[in-house]
């Protein structure tokens, strides 16, 4: 876990602060001031007022500082932030099991509590800012959740775009199970912040509050369709959900790329291990994006059963369309829900 130390035990934060502050009264104490200044500028009770002096130039580590805004806007944040990127991704590869992942969670937050100690933002037991600890480490741990299922699903997309071709971004995939395994994944990290505050015996943190309040929300949201959103309509502009709360078919898979030649864009579908290819011929309708965009439900709803509605509903807020498209609608500048016009 290179610079955070997680194995160091927050037993009795308070009296390890006591223990700071007197020792580094003894250093400041310790401090060679004739180098500071000429020797004979300097008599033995100078240097013992200037010693005093220096001290009370250091903070009051008795005196507990005010809390930050983030506890994850610093150094030590920053890096703890990374940390727990890369691990999310290595859960999604399967490299990470539940348990360790949880364990994983109480660790950052005893890492975290040390730390702030050491800043003198907490005295070690208020109520308050241990919920502070408890409430931001989810939310690090619930966004990075969203951004690993996110670029799982977008490396076994760019594996598919090799097998057409591998041209730049303009392909788009979905992949359902990764919807799926964010919200399992979420509950998971929902459970360890309650284990969490039952350990150090502080109320429950309200996690949909913190994920409704949360400012780590440009890229996306705490859920798989959002995010998937910011990566093909605001980055890529192929395509669009519109409703982003939108409950996917089960094994469900989806990709689309344009294409360069006079054949049009290529659609691959698959469900519950079946397959469907089709070709989607785009066109230009004078001053009009008619021919531009198309719905996959008109494209792919003959190959889902005739009787399921959720599928159909689903595929209904799906839309796929052209660079041109994107261009010219300024689709890409749009976050969050939208319903794109068909010309239907």
């Amino acid at each position: 876990m290179g610079n955070v130390y997680f194995n160091t035990p927050a037993r009795d934060i308070t009296l390890e602060l006591a223990k700071a502050a007197l020792e580094d009264r003894e250093r400041a104490k310790q401090i060679d001031l004739t180098k500071l200044s000429p020797r004979d500028f300097l008599d033995s009770f100078e240097t013992k007022n200037l010693s005093d002096m220096l001290y009370e130039w250091y903070p009051n580590y008795y005196e507990k500082q005010p809390m930050p805004k983030s506890l994850f806007g610093n150094r030590f944040g920053y890096d703890m932030q990374k940390q727990i990127g890369s691990y999310m991704r290595n859960f999604y590869t399967g490299k990470i099991s539940e348990n360790e992942l949880e364990a994983f969670f109480e660790e950052c937050c005893l890492a975290m509590r040390k730390h702030v100690a050491s800043e003198r933002w907490t005295s070690g037991d208020d109520e308050m800012d241990q919920q502070k600890i408890v409430g931001e480490i989810y939310e690090i741990f619930a966004k990075e959740n969203a951004r690993a299922a996110s670029y799982a699903n977008n490396m076994e997309g760019e594996a598919m775009n090799m097998l057409y071709g591998g041209r730049g971004d303009d392909w788009v995939y979905y992949n359902s199970d990764y919807h799926y395994k964010c919200e399992e994944t979420k509950k998971i990290l929902q459970n360890a912040a309650e284990n969490m505050a039952n350990k150090w015996g502080i109320p429950a943190v309200d996690t949909e509050e913190i994920e409704k309040n949360s400012g780590f929300t440009l890229d996306g949201g705490f859920d798989f369709n959002s995010r998937w959103n910011f990566s093909f309509r605001n980055q890529v502009g192929r395509a669009s959900i519109a409703d982003e709360s939108v409950i996917p078919p089960e094994h469900f898979k989806f990709f689309y790329k344009e294409g360069e030649s006079q054949d049009g864009g290529d659609l691959w579908c698959s469900r519950d291990g079946l397959e469907m290819k089709r070709k989607v011929s785009f066109y230009t309708s004078g001053d009009s994006l008619k021919g531009q965009i198309f719905s996959p439900k008109n494209l792919l709803g003959d190959f889902f059963q005739a009787g399921n509605k959720d599928d159909l509903g689903f595929l209904s807020n799906f839309t796929i369309f052209t660079r041109m498209y994107s261009y010219k609608s300024k689709i890409n500048d749009i976050f969050g829900n939208f319903a794109c016009e068909l010309f239907e």
